[in-house]
């Protein structure tokens, strides 16, 4: 009988102990990917995208972003949208975008072209010229760049809030 509670007992202090240390190095990992190696915060998505200009509208992923028009602004019947997007984003250098009032009818229409070598990784310049379609149900709506993937299998965009003119 007494071999049996040294038994119980050892075992029991053995998952206490491993319980203690597992806990401990999960603090200590997490408060290690905080803070860096070097003592630091980690970079944001957007503070690791080089040379991002202030206010640029960022996908979640990093994959594009706008820099004109700028989140919310209002945009007259026809407008240049401007940014970067990785190669990925584009297919024969090219992508779909358009603007979707709040009642979800497409109401402008365009294709983005890139301003270099789209077959890369890396972050290519685009523009695009967009004249609306029509005349927009409201005055809030957004500005739709589809990644153009002909397989559909990867399909990614953003959607950026804007403002159409009354």
């Amino acid at each position: 009988m007494p071999e049996k509670k040294i038994l119980t007992i050892t075992v029991a202090s053995i998952i206490v102990l491993f319980v203690i240390c597992f806990a401990f190095f999960v603090l200590l990992g997490d408060q290690n990917n905080e803070e860096g190696s070097a003592g630091e915060k980690p970079k944001t998505l957007v503070e690791k995208i080089p040379g991002l200009p202030e206010g640029a509208y960022v996908h979640p992923e990093g994959k594009i972003f706008v820099t004109s028009p700028k989140k919310n602004d209002i945009v007259a019947n026809t407008f240049t949208v401007q940014g970067m997007a990785r190669g990925f984003w584009f297919f024969e250098a090219s992508f779909p975008v358009s603007v979707i009032d709040a009642t979800g009818a497409v109401v402008g229409q365009g294709v983005a072209k890139a301003e270099g070598d789209w077959m890369t990784e890396n972050f290519v310049p685009f523009t695009v010229e967009i004249s609306l379609s029509q005349t927009p149900a409201s005055s809030v709506g957004m500005l739709r760049l589809s990644k153009d993937d002909p397989s559909g299998e990867n399909a990614d965009s953003l959607d950026m809030p804007i403002r159409f003119n009354d």
